[in-house]
């Protein structure tokens, strides 16, 4: 199992790891960022409380506001910051305090800031420097009440024991949270970290200059050589395919035969095609045209027939009219027979007497009827009497019988006459319509016959067309055979060289699946370090929250993810990881393709011998070294117990934080203070009360705080902000206090804090540390250098103290003090016994003058006391002025050419009068108008230099 061959590897002695503390615990941080986010979340403006109660809002860039609105579980883990990323040991062991002859704290706030690209990379690197800014504060208090820095390889542990029980004593009185510690309420951008924290090289050159963290190192050095193996492979496939494209270029003639030929087989196919279908088109039409013609002569036919059929009715016709024409002629003759005859009948009636007769029978009906008022009865007899008289009369009766049978005679011919005339009229009418069929028949029979005739032209045009294509036709399918056969005769002929480039193009195809293997191979590698960060963050989770196992997320980390460094593939699920050798699998399947190579091009891969036996022998020495740090620092006992001591909190009781500072004087050559309840001054300086500390009395926290909303503005508005307290008035910066920063991604505490485990990181060199017997240390200050000065080097330091005014009127106004709280006001702490003693008046002394001297002393407080009864003393100091060695970059820096400098002495109050003195540079010495002049020292403390003249160095000493 991986378990037991990377324990074989040994576990690292971390016995002499020299490690530093939190200035906060994790909650207590966590409870710094909910402060910023409140107030930035809103309207993307920082509010800062000043001393005289005013307040002053400033907006703070627009991918600051976007990321804390984005992603404040990310702005929460960032500020947990080095306690915990990448690991916490690694964390405290560099970020922390940096690295001697290496990154100091303020170069590893860049590395996260400069590198973080979107709201989730941003979100973190904020927070990452908003937990830099908690620590400045926060280890100032600690160490002062603890003695010392917190350093593991002095000998002693009194030290440490106190800063754990103090910052959790703290911890257990800061207010609560506004979300969980747990994944619900804090992020993590795995991946992001595991590229700036682990797989960068400049980091791991750093991680290379200590043993405790060679864990990391030897991350990014495994990747480095699988990456140098992946590059050897991809170089060997580009070797391929060059080969492949100049084996391609020397053939390209027969390859472009068999295209061209290839082209022409399909022109003659396509020719083929349009044959066959110009010959298809035009037998249709050929079959159309004969069906035309066929059709016609059928009407030609059929039409005959009619007009035939149409003669024999006309001539049919013709003999029924002839037949009614005499007809109607003998009706004619017998009707005037019978006109006649009446005629006779009538003349004969005329010569009888009947009319007079009738004339009586009407006079007697009329008159004597009417005359005797006979009425209707006497009408109607005398009629009937009448009527039978008058046809009693044999002679009128026989004449009025001849007119009637004469009269009837007339109209029956006449009625006979009229039909036959009617039916001659019918005949007439029959025979015109039979002639004029006839004649339309006659026309279309002559119309068919006519086209019949166009018809068997077209049809005879048509045969021949179609005898034409069926011969083109023919010659096509000719050519198409032609050029088939002679497209095979190419491709047979080329065949070997097609063989070869197919050969080549199978080598290339089973090389890309090895190259794939050693590109999977990185990606497991990557995924491994981001997984690693998952692992520092629920690690963290478990020191906030006293889980049992600490180190547990980090052993399932080694159980599986820690594989992909021995090439495992990633894929493979957790519950199946195995020790498989991936390397030498690798190499076996290179073995197998060189076998299975054409001799022709085995030749192209006699690199791979190089690869083998070299890259991979390499690779495999870095994972497997790899295996074995990791393994150390996973399983090795001293990293579980120093996480423990992390996370515990046996120590965090009251009554036990008294014990723990009221014992031991004597711890390592340290002689610490003691005291009979620390307690009571730490309840004093938090300003406990109903369990919980003041936010807004607590000096260190309230200006951690707002250090960290400061540490998220850009140079415009940090320079605005002294514009705002102080004026137009210029610095010894330039013109502006962050001026030559302006449209960079800045911070304020960017070239200015050495350390963030020291104090007072706002000046080169922190207080001293006190002391029971007074003895108070370190004596040598660069064993507290802890921040940069702006005499080392005029780009650095922390710019709102070590400019004079900005100190007066911005930072004095911004951060309250004493910091050091109650540890100010013990018989240690005052003067003449330590000679940096801290007061209301002058609540942040000073190490470094104006003039770049260290300061032995600053009496300001006595001074301040003493102007009330007595003198007060003085420090005097010499001012010592050369060029600066150009031991840092001044590119882009601000230079002079003139060789003045305007030195302004003033007492600390900025309300004395100043008295401005013009001194010209020579040698060591200060001149004015040719009056030397050695000593400043109108006051204890001086501002100046206002203006400086190129790049000088300064260094003082007291006399």
């Amino acid at each position: 199992m991986i378990t037991r061959a990377l324990r074989a590897a040994g576990i690292l002695a971390l016995s002499f790891m020299s490690c530093e503390s939190n200035g906060w615990s994790l909650k207590t941080h966590l409870w710094i960022s909910d402060q910023v986010i409140a107030d930035v979340i809103d309207d993307c403006k920082i509010t800062l409380k000043l001393r005289d109660g005013s307040q002053r809002t400033y907006p703070v860039p627009a991918d600051a506001c976007s990321a804390l609105r984005a992603r404040p579980d990310l702005y929460r883990a960032g500020h947990l910051g080095p306690d915990v990323f990448p690991d916490p040991v690694t964390g405290q062991m560099t970020t922390h305090p940096g690295i001697e002859h290496g990154w100091l704290a303020e170069r590893w706030m860049r590395q996260v800031l400069e590198s973080a690209a979107g709201d989730d990379e941003l979100a973190f690197a904020y927070g990452f420097l908003g937990h830099a800014s908690g620590d400045i504060f926060g280890h100032t208090f600690v160490n002062q009440y603890a003695g010392d820095i917190f350093l593991l390889t002095d000998g002693e542990t009194k030290v440490e024991l106190r800063h754990f029980s103090l910052e959790k004593y703290i911890e257990s009185k800061t207010p609560g949270l506004s979300f969980p510690t747990n994944a619900g309420g804090i992020g993590i951008p795995a991946k992001y970290l595991s590229q700036i924290l682990i797989y960068n090289d400049d980091v791991s050159k750093q991680y290379q200059k200590q043993a405790i963290t060679l864990h990391l190192a030897s991350l990014q050095i495994a990747k480095k050589a699988v990456d140098d193996v992946s590059r050897e492979s991809r170089k060997i496939t580009d070797r391929l395919v060059d080969f492949y494209a100049d084996f391609y270029k020397l053939q390209a003639k027969e390859l472009a035969k068999i295209a061209s030929f290839e082209r022409e087989v399909e022109l003659a196919k396509a020719s083929l095609r349009a044959a066959e279908a110009e010959l298809k088109l035009e037998e249709d039409a050929l079959a159309l045209a004969q069906k035309a013609v066929d059709e016609a002569e059928k009407i030609l036919s059929t039409y005959g027939d009619l007009i035939t059929a149409l003669n024999s009715q006309i001539s049919d016709t013709l003999n029924a009219i002839s037949a009614a024409a005499g007809t109607i002629a003998d009706l004619s003759k017998a009707k005037q027979r019978a006109v006649d005859a009446l005629n006779a009948a009538n003349a004969n009636l005329g010569q009888i007497v009947c009319d007079a007769k009738q004339e009586f029978c009407n006079d007697v009906t009329n008159n004597v009827c009417s005359w005797l008022r006979l009425g209707k009865v006497c009408k109607d007899v005398t009629k009937t009497i009448c009527h039978v008289v008058d046809i009693s009369d044999p002679q009128c009766g026989a004449a009025k019988a001849a007119v009637s049978a004469a009269v009837a005679q007339v109209n029956a011919l006449t009625s006979q006459l009229e039909q036959q005339i009617a039916r001659e009229t019918q005949l007439q009418a029959k025979k015109a319509a039979l002639e004029a069929e006839k004649l339309e028949k006659q026309a279309t029979l002559l119309a068919t016959q006519s086209a019949i005739a166009g018809l068997r032209a077209t049809l005879s045009a048509h045969k021949a067309l179609v005898d034409a294509k069926q011969v083109l036709v023919g010659k096509a399918r000719e050519l198409v055979a032609e050029a088939e056969k002679r497209l095979e005769e190419i491709k047979k002929a080329a065949e070997p060289v097609l063989k070869l480039v197919d050969s080549i193009a199978d080598v290339m195809k089973e090389y890309n699946l090895i190259s794939l293997m050693f590109t999977n191979w990185r990606d497991g590698i990557e995924r491994a370090g981001a997984d690693f960060m998952d692992a520092s963050m629920e690690t963290g989770f478990g020191m906030m929250n006293e889980d049992g196992n600490i180190m547990e997320h980090y052993k399932k980390w080694l159980q599986c993810s820690a594989h992909a460094y021995l090439g495992v593939p990633w894929q493979l699920p957790y519950t199946y990881c195995t020790v498989q050798d991936k390397v030498e699998e690798i190499k076996a399947a290179i073995d197998r393709l060189k076998e299975q190579l054409p001799p022709i091009v085995r030749w192209l891969l006699d690199p791979l011998a190089d690869l083998r036996e070299e890259a991979i022998k390499v690779a495999k020495k870095e994972v497997w070294n790899a295996a074995k740090h990791t393994a150390d620092f996973v399983m090795g006992p001293p990293t579980g117990r120093f996480i423990g001591m992390l996370a515990s909190q046996e120590k965090a009781t009251a009554d036990a934080v008294r014990d723990i500072f009221r014992s031991a004087s004597e711890s390592g050559g340290k002689k610490l203070v003691t005291f009979d309840d620390v307690i009571a001054l730490v309840d004093a300086d938090i300003g406990l009360s109903n369990g919980a500390l003041n936010p807004e009395t607590f000096h260190a926290l309230r200006n951690a705080v707002t250090l960290s909303k400061l540490s998220l503005l850009d140079a415009g508005e940090l320079s605005q902000l002294f514009k705002d307290l102080v004026g137009e008035l210029p610095t010894q910066y330039g013109p502006e206090l962050y001026g030559d920063q302006r449209g960079k991604r800045f911070s304020l505490l960017f070239y200015a804090v050495r350390s963030i485990d020291g104090n007072h990181q706002w000046q080169a060199f922190g207080l001293p540390y006190l002391r029971s017997d007074g003895s108070h240390g370190p004596s040598n200050p660069n064993r507290r250098r802890y921040g940069y000065s702006y005499h080392d080097n005029h780009y650095d330091g922390f710019r709102l103290f070590q400019d004079p005014i900005a100190r007066e009127r911005v930072f004095l106004q911004l951060f309250s003090g004493p910091v050091e709280g109650s540890m100010a006001k013990i018989p240690q702490a005052q003067w003449p016994g330590y000679k940096y003693p801290a007061c209301d008046i002058n609540p942040f002394p000073r190490t470094v003058s104006d003039l770049g001297q260290i300061m032995l002393s600053d009496p300001a407080c006595v001074a301040a006391v003493a102007s009330l009864g007595g003198p007060a003393p003085k420090a005097r100091v010499t001012a010592h002025i050369k060029p600066k060695p150009a031991d840092r970059s001044t590119a882009g820096r601000r230079s002079k050419p003139s060789r003045f400098v305007t030195v302004r002495c003033a007492p600390h109050s900025a309300s004395s009068a100043e008295a401005r003195i013009t001194v010209r540079l020579s040698r060591n010495n200060f001149y004015a108008n040719g009056k030397h002049i050695p000593t400043c020292s109108s006051g204890p403390n001086w501002w100046g230099p206002g203006n400086v003249a190129g790049w000088w160095h300064v260094s003082e000493s007291n006399q």
